[in-house]
């Protein structure tokens, strides 16, 4: 379990940093348009030069953008399977140590049960997941 959780962290850390690295290169883009103003302002550069680096700039930066959506996404899918497996492991844990079924715990657990002649019997069981 040590070694489940050390690898799903580490996935974790990896979406983290990814992002992290994706907000940063747009951020250094964001400060790069305001350079090239500055530069167009003061003369250093003319406007068509001007007009081509901010293009390349502002694709760029959507580029990046799309990446840490496409990220974000990826890490809440992780994030809600993670939690589906808690929950239904919740569930389950008390069945680990059940001894006896009583009545309750059996029409839980089973739809239905099926004899299709004296020796084939068909266990329905509720939910996914439960299969003989």
């Amino acid at each position: 379990m040590r070694e489940h959780l050390s690898q799903q962290q580490c996935v974790y850390s990896f979406y983290e940093r990814e992002i992290n690295s994706e907000r940063k290169a747009v951020h250094l883009l964001e400060e790069s348009v305001t350079k090239n103003i500055t530069a167009l302002v003061s003369g250093k550069i003319t406007q068509e030069i001007f007009l081509r680096k901010k293009e390349i700039i502002n694709s760029t930066i959507a580029q990046k953008n799309a990446e840490i959506e496409r990220l974000c996404e990826q890490l809440q899918a992780i994030t809600e399977g993670k939690d589906a497996v808690a929950e239904k492991l919740a569930t389950l844990k008390p069945l680990i140590k059940i001894e006896t079924l009583d009545r309750e715990l059996v029409d839980s657990l089973i739809e239905k049960i099926l004899v299709h002649g004296e020796k084939d019997i068909e266990i329905v069981w509720r939910g996914s997941g439960f299969e003989c």
